[in-house]
């Protein structure tokens, strides 16, 4: 198991593999999870859409085939039991913060992460500056970090005071993944299993 009191958040650049990393820890190592993962939905119209869903075991470890780059290609859409709350839509001018975004950051977010921590570890991927604007949100995630039960997560590399403060907490470890490395970064999160 992870470490108890250490959390580990994966940053680097788009694409580099950080989300699929995270689901091939789980599927190799077996583990349960729980938390909030977020994903895009790109449309025909050049738009595309941000997403937030509750994660679990069997969602996170059945997205991705390993020859997969793409977090969005197998979620499924309309799924009762898959409820995706919209964060924000990037029209070509980059994502913006609405009131939308704080209500679903402020009540489905914050009821996710009231209902996580049920299983080996908690999933948060991802973590970036939307948040900002969230007070509610960013407090429960600081809580779940001050907990014992073990955050895999994904932070942006954007520095906020609140990415920051998760950056240098005590019980944070941060990884940076590349294509390079991350089939290393793999082995290492699974060597912290012994």
């Amino acid at each position: 198991m992870l470490n108890l009191v250490m959390h580990i958040f994966l940053t680097g650049e788009k694409r580099a593999g950080k989300s699929v990393t995270i689901r091939k820890f789980l599927s190799q190592s077996g583990k349960t999870a729980d938390g909030f993962l977020t994903y895009w939905k790109e449309h025909n119209d050049s738009t595309r859409t941000l997403y937030l869903s509750p994660a679990s075991h069997i969602i996170l470890t059945n997205l991705l085939t390993p020859s997969q780059s793409q977090s969005q290609s197998q979620i499924p859409e309309n799924d009762k039991n898959f409820p995706a709350y919209i964060l924000s839509v990037d029209d070509g001018r980059g994502l913006s913060f609405s009131e939308k975004t704080l209500e679903v950051f402020e009540t489905y977010g914050v009821d996710i992460l009231n209902n996580s921590g049920n299983n080996d570890l908690i999933i948060m991927d991802e973590l970036g500056f939307l948040e900002t604007k969230a007070p509610l949100f960013r407090e429960k995630v600081m809580q779940k970090i001050e907990d014992n039960i073990p955050i895999l997560g994904v932070i942006k590399a954007s520095k906020t005071e609140f990415l920051e403060a998760i950056r240098y907490h005590p019980k944070v470890t941060v990884k940076e993944v590349t294509e390079d490395n991350r089939n290393e970064v793999l082995k290492w999160l699974l060597s912290k299993e012994s």
